[in-house]
């Protein structure tokens, strides 16, 4: 919407700022033994969700600011609370007796809810980055200690999480969304990795040369 920012801090804590005057205009607390260690709001206009990362979890949120209309908010709310119903109504894929699935998606307490923090998703590992598709309904999170389970695209309309790669070559730094085409980049310590999201299969690999890479791969540098 461009009339808010928002922090997360080593106090479990993440925050959002008003743009015009610098002040503080809602926070809550996340985790008082993490810090939050990414933040990244949902793409579209049709919402004013925030997405937040401590430790295992992952928040999706809807900060409480004057300047958002009471439809907003309720659109935003919404948005959120419908896959919950999808879950309910038996729509989840089956997994294998004993296998635990990637990601347990929940609500997070009444005391989180009531601040406006209303889904936690928890998954395997520390989570270091999330980074949405422009539509607003996949947002993909990675974990760089999570080897197999290192990189997860979540869909938010039907609270599924999946694991796209069973193998995964070097430890995962971040991964991106193409912002037209069904591509999708990860970037490893030393190779960028492009993948097609319709076909499931390796498109191109690239090595910059970097000892170290860890920063988000843009389409036009891959050549994707």
């Amino acid at each position: 919407m461009g009339i808010s920012v928002a922090s997360g801090g080593d106090d479990g804590t993440v925050r959002v700022w008003e743009l015009l005057t610098g002040r503080q205009v809602w926070s809550a607390k996340l985790s008082s033994d993490e810090p939050v260690n990414a933040v990244r709001w949902r793409p579209v206009k049709d919402s004013f969700i925030l997405s937040a990362a401590a430790g295992e979890d992952i928040f999706l949120m809807v900060p409480s600011h004057a300047s958002v209309a009471p439809a907003l908010d309720k659109a935003s709310r919404d948005i959120l609370a419908a896959g919950f119903g999808y879950a309910t109504n038996g729509n989840q894929p089956t997994l294998p007796v004993g296998k635990e699935p990637p990601a347990k998606w929940a609500r997070p307490g009444t005391k989180l809810e009531d601040e406006g923090v209303l889904v936690r998703i928890t998954v395997r590992k520390t989570v270091k980055v999330i980074s949405w598709h422009r539509r607003g309904d996949h947002f993909a999170t990675v974990s760089p200690s999570g080897q197999r389970s290192s990189v997860a695209i979540h869909t938010l309309s039907k609270h599924l999480t999946q694991i796209p790669f069973r193998k995964l070559s070097g430890l995962a730094q971040t991964a991106a969304f193409h912002p037209l085409r069904p591509l999708f980049f990860v970037a490893t310590q030393r190779t960028i990795r492009c993948y097609d999201l319709q076909k499931l299969e390796l498109v191109k690999v690239v090595q910059p040369g970097a000892k170290w890479y860890v920063s988000s791969p843009h389409p036009c540098d891959v050549g994707c």
